[in-house]
């Protein structure tokens, strides 16, 4: 987007019309008072798909003002500098973003912006820097995640390795949505500051896709979890139990096989008995009719 301005226009004038188009071009400026007045252009959104591009066609005629401060991509540590002056901006200044880098319980934690997450067997972590965190590097410790979500025993010993766990997050409409959008979708109720009716529309709209990302994100998390997880599990137990079925039926075939050798060794021998039990009795009767 290019502005113009009339010849005599304040630095404080070129801030308050640049911000004007913030929510259409995703760059705000702030004014900064010292030796020279100067303009700081700043991303409204984070990560490193962001950036500021400014270009200075013509400087003259502005009154009260030195320069501009490099155009700054919101990010972690990227910081003013000493500034540009305007009339050394004709070729453009532009400057990337980039996200934050976080180690979450000691596992580099993968970042979209100021969002860090972390996904094991052990840990599973979605945070969201506030701003003033993520414009000042450090470690921070400042909370502990001590437990919550549902635990799932995935095997047959009781232990960390086959149990997993997951967190659902809250998604009751005072939760949905995001301070850093500016507010949540209970605030687009009647008589709140995002009402459809007389409320701020371009919040709401934002409030709405959040929730949606929201909600949408929660989904995946479930659905992977469900198919990659708990599905390959039962699928694996499925194969346990059709191997195990089928050498209970080798056990049983054998057995049977035994016993119906036994059986036949047993008959062999009753008859043979019942055989000569027979010849022992007629040799009696032979020499009886011999004397006879």
């Amino acid at each position: 987007r290019e502005l113009s301005f009339a010849s005599g226009t304040r630095v404080t004038e070129i801030v308050a019309a640049i911000n004007t188009y913030k929510d259409v071009t995703g760059v705000s400026a702030t004014a900064s008072s010292g030796t020279n007045t100067r303009i700081r252009l700043t991303s409204t959104a984070w990560g490193k798909d962001q950036f500021v591009s400014v270009r200075v066609v013509n400087a003259g005629g502005i009154v009260g003002g030195g320069g501009i401060a490099n155009a700054t991509a919101t990010n972690m540590n990227t910081s003013a500098g000493s500034g540009t002056v305007f009339s050394s901006a004709s070729n453009g200044i532009r400057d990337i973003g980039q996200n934050m880098a976080a180690t979450i319980n000691g596992i580099a934690a993968t970042t979209d912006g100021r969002r860090a997450r972390v996904s094991t067997d052990f840990l599973d972590v979605d945070v969201t820097l506030d701003a003033t965190r993520s414009t000042t590097p450090g470690n921070y410790t400042a909370f502990y995640v001590t437990g919550g979500g549902a635990d799932f025993q995935l095997a047959g010993n009781v232990d960390i390795t086959s149990k997993a766990s997951l967190g659902i997050n809250d998604v009751s409409v005072r939760k949905l949505g995001s301070s850093e959008v500016g507010g949540f979708l209970s605030d687009l109720t009647a008589g709140k500051t995002l009402n459809i009716v007389d409320g701020n529309i371009t919040n709401a709209q934002k409030v709405v896709n959040s929730a949606i990302e929201q909600v949408s994100a929660m989904r995946g998390r479930l659905g992977a979890f469900q198919k990659n997880t708990i599905g390959a599990t039962i699928r694996s137990l499925g194969v346990a139990i059709e191997n195990t079925a089928a050498a209970q039926s080798v056990i049983r075939d054998a057995d049977f096989a035994a016993e119906t050798a036994q059986l036949t060794r047993n008959q062999i021998l009753t008859q043979a008995s019942t055989s000569i039990l027979s010849l022992a009795n007629n040799l009696p009767q032979g020499v009886l009719q011999l004397l006879g």
